[in-house]
């Protein structure tokens, strides 16, 4: 869970989910923005 709204739990869709600050170009007064992820896991590669 990563906060409220309107009395009702706002969750992530899916575990260990991280939050992304947005880039500086979508900062504007009255919005607010952020966007969820998650870390992909790396595979190894052969050369």
């Amino acid at each position: 869970m990563i906060g409220w709204s309107n009395g009702e739990p706002v969750r992530t869709p899916y575990d260990h989910c991280v939050l992304v600050m947005p880039s500086l170009r979508q900062l504007r007064p009255g919005v607010t923005v952020v966007r969820l992820g998650r870390i992909a896991q790396r595979t190894a590669t052969s050369h």
